[in-house]
């Protein structure tokens, strides 16, 4: 089964800037579908699944967001890493009434409910480490696996 630096691996990491949360769920969104990862219906979804239930997330060391959406909107699995030069509004998972600047957005991307469930917790687990800065301030999508990696392989 595929694990986070599976989906990681599959996906990218970016550094862009954006205006607002609009603005990076229509880059994303056509990006992605232009790789064939996602359904044409999938950027309303992430919009409506983003207003209903926000997943602007406060940690330790970062504000981050992990916006996703039905599985029935999605072609392949993969995790799309977007660090914000500028924080992007989005509002916060356990308070809707609250927004918070985001800086890193985990795009997830998954099909089997199996394996939503194992990134999740694998995310959380990157969350609670020290991990996000780096993640920050990595210069591609290869350096972000390493620090991924040796995580995992630490806690073996």
């Amino acid at each position: 089964m595929l694990n986070i630096v599976d989906l990681i691996r599959e996906g990218q990491v970016f550094h862009k800037d954006y205006v607002s949360q609009q603005e990076y769920f229509t880059d994303i969104s056509q990006y992605i579908l232009n790789l064939d990862f996602v359904t044409p219906e999938f950027k309303q979804a992430l919009e409506t699944r983003e207003k209903n239930y926000p997943t602007g997330l406060i940690t330790k060391s970062r504000v981050v967001a992990l916006p996703h959406v039905d599985s029935k909107y999605v072609n392949k699995n993969a995790v799309f890493i977007t660090c914000f030069k500028n924080p992007v509004s989005f509002q916060r998972m356990d308070d809707i009434t609250c927004a918070v600047a985001v800086t890193i957005s985990f795009l997830l991307l998954i099909k089997d409910v199996d394996l939503h469930m194992k990134a999740i917790q694998q995310m959380i687990s990157i969350f609670q480490d020290d991990l996000l800065d780096d993640i920050y301030k990595a210069n591609d999508t290869n350096q972000v696996i390493e620090l991924i990696e040796g995580r995992f392989h630490e806690s073996d």
